[in-house]
């Protein structure tokens, strides 16, 4: 085999490489956002976290205004990482039935449940 047609396949091994390690990259380390911006796993991990804790006090404060209870910390936090988030916290032997909280990024908490029965938003008959 001649050198150029090392050099050749040299080449071709290094072009297929690149090619693999892009692939790789757009299948398993990022995740393309709505503006077709690509962000990294770890971002987005930032992102849900942030979110869940933003989450948490708004939520906490409409479960006392309308269940009269204190909600500690959820034992499941669910997020797209960038404006909803929805909060759970189990039922106990102090305050039984399973509270769940959704939240969205600039319009605050839009419903909390108990058991599956809607708490907030209380819904107000209209004119009859």
């Amino acid at each position: 085999m001649r050198n150029i047609d090392k050099l050749f396949v040299a080449l071709g091994y290094v072009v297929v490489g690149l090619v693999s390690i892009n692939f790789i990259n757009l299948l398993f380390i990022s995740n393309p956002t709505e503006s077709g911006r690509t962000i990294s796993t770890a971002e987005l991990m930032e992102g849900i976290k942030f979110l869940n804790t933003a989450a948490r006090e708004p939520c906490a404060e409409v479960a006392r205004q309308h269940l009269e209870r204190e909600l500690g910390e959820p034992s499941d936090a669910v997020s797209d990482g960038r404006r909803l988030s929805t909060l759970t916290w189990p039922s106990d032997a102090s305050q039984p039935g399973t509270i769940v909280c959704h939240y969205e990024v600039g319009v605050g908490v839009t419903k909390l449940t108990l058991d599956d029965r809607v708490v907030f938003p209380t819904s107000t008959p209209g004119p009859q």
